[in-house]
């Protein structure tokens, strides 16, 4: 089947754009995910970020020109047509990867995950749009913004997918930490992923536990969990 993932992030600073061309290039280089089958929503549209520091010319990583093209703005509406598209191109032996990041709060009901503009996007709702889908194979998600973790049980009871995963930074009242220029918890998980960190270092053990050759998703989560911040609260 196919291969498909959607990188969103709404009210972006510059550690959660940096995460999103972190796993851009792993999606890209390492997994040789379609670049035409990759849906990048970052802020207003452009690879720009509220914030220093400016101007916005260089990924952290290895100091080279942004690579990850930026398809709409982080909205809810830009969201909801991405999966709209993807609603029509889902068949049943297909794989998805979504991941956000950004800001996250929670409403004393349930999470929401922020936006650049117009309302946050409720973890119900967020779930019931992927409960339109038709069958697919493969459901991964990944979530770093605060009260992630609220998004994780929705997510699950929705999936249309045979198998589904949700990894996310922190449990549904928590919030996530922040770097200087990328996420704690997203990075790790990106790292565990692509084999070393975002400026091309070590990772501080071997994330493929089971020694099949490759990393599962379970496995990232994991390695994340294990090099976490003590701030946050992973939750798979």
């Amino acid at each position: 089947g196919e291969r498909y993932a959607v990188l969103f992030s709404g009210a972006s600073n510059n550690r959660h754009t940096n995460d999103l061309e972190f796993l851009y290039r792993t999606l890209r280089d390492i997994y040789g995910f379609r670049r035409q089958n990759i849906y990048v929503l970052n802020y207003d549209g452009t690879i720009n970020y509220s914030g220093g520091p400016k101007p916005v010319t260089a990924w952290p990583g290895d100091s080279s020109a942004y690579r990850m093209p930026v398809d709409g703005k982080g909205t809810k509406a830009d969201l909801e047509s991405v999966f709209d598209t993807l609603k029509s191109k889902l068949t049943v032996n297909d794989l998805l990867f979504i991941h956000t990041n950004n800001h996250g709060g929670h409403n004393g009901t349930e999470s929401y995950l922020c936006t650049y503009s117009g309302p946050d996007y409720l973890a119900s709702d967020f779930a019931a749009k992927l409960g339109t889908f038709p069958g697919y194979a493969h459901l991964m998600v990944m979530m770093e913004q605060c009260h992630s973790g609220g998004f994780n049980g929705p997510i699950l009871s929705s999936s249309t997918a045979a198998y589904t995963s949700v990894s996310s930074a922190c449990e549904e009242l928590r919030q996530s930490i922040g770097g200087a220029e990328f996420d704690p918890f997203a990075r790790d998980w990106i790292s565990a992923m692509t084999g070393n960190t975002p400026y091309g270092g070590a990772l501080a053990s071997n994330p493929d536990t089971n020694g099949s050759g490759r990393v599962s998703a379970r496995e990232a989560h994991n390695y994340a969990d294990a090099v976490k911040d003590p701030y946050d609260t992973p939750v798979f």
